[in-house]
């Protein structure tokens, strides 16, 4: 079930930073992390941006599932083996 928080402006729950172990849900309101501290940019925070790559200003620090984070994405097709 997929929850349509756009009403409220920014979503509340971000399909990347939610998940993401360097996000501290405490900074929910304010939408900051140990690599954005001063507030992670709106295209990571919407999900337009996976952050599983460099992004400037994200000190070194990258996109890393939490342990306990369960991924609603499907997984990529596999293709069929022929024969």
């Amino acid at each position: 079930m997929d929850i349509d928080d756009t009403i409220f402006g920014l979503p509340v729950i971000s399909p990347v930073c939610s998940v993401c172990k360097h996000y501290n849900p405490r900074e929910t309101r304010l939408k900051k992390c140990t690599a954005f501290p001063d507030g992670i940019p709106k295209d990571i925070w919407m999900g337009r941006n996976s952050h599983t790559e460099p992004y400037e200003g994200d000190h070194g620090i990258q996109f890393e599932p939490r342990r306990d984070a369960v991924s609603h994405r499907l997984p990529p097709p596999q293709s069929k083996p022929q024969g």
